[in-house]
């Protein structure tokens, strides 16, 4: 029963295993987004959408909308290294709704290897605005907190406490963290 019943994982926590980690998202937002219209940094995000996302868009088939962010599920190891796991794609399907939606996501590993091996050089020759969205089962609360948990990211620095974390203005353009 033990190994079924798992409790709420927060920023301070590290799954188990021989290298423990923790799961962590993190948005480049690549459009206004609904939930946040005050947030106008992603214009700094065109060559990641001029370059990667829209002609990896073109071979999918995605339901109707504007594409707003691009989503990347990662593994943070203890001894600092950063594994890509997943990456999704965000569409807002109509312009009346005040939110925009997970609508796709796909493993890293199953990526065609072409676009694979841009992600992958992508992720350490373009700048990016991002933030993270999700840091184990904890989700900060506006933008600029979420903003202070990357620049903690790119750091590698410990996390500490939500209660604790002193906020930062950081706008956050920097190659997303290996």
């Amino acid at each position: 029963m033990k190994k079924n019943l798992q409790i709420l994982l927060g920023v301070r926590t590290w799954n188990p295993g021989t290298s423990p980690y923790k799961n962590i998202e993190i948005l480049l937002p690549i459009a206004p987004r609904p939930q946040t219209p005050e947030d106008t940094l992603w214009k700094l995000n065109n060559p990641w959408l001029e370059g990667f996302v829209l002609p990896w868009v073109k071979t999918l088939r995605l339901t109707p909308g504007k594409i707003t962010a691009v989503g990347m599920e990662l593994r943070y190891f203890r001894s600092g290294k950063i594994q890509y796991e997943r990456i999704s794609l965000y569409i807002q399907a109509n312009e009346d709704l005040p939110f925009d939606e997970k609508v796709y996501q796909l493993r890293i590993s199953q990526m065609g290897a072409n676009f694979r091996s841009y992600f992958l050089r992508a992720l350490t020759t373009l700048p990016a605005y991002a933030y993270v969205i999700r840091i184990q089962d904890y989700y900060p609360s506006f933008v600029e907190e979420a903003r202070t948990w990357m620049k903690l990211l790119r750091e590698r620095k410990e996390f500490p406490l939500p209660a604790q974390l002193i906020l930062e203005h950081d706008e956050g353009r920097a190659p997303l963290p290996q």
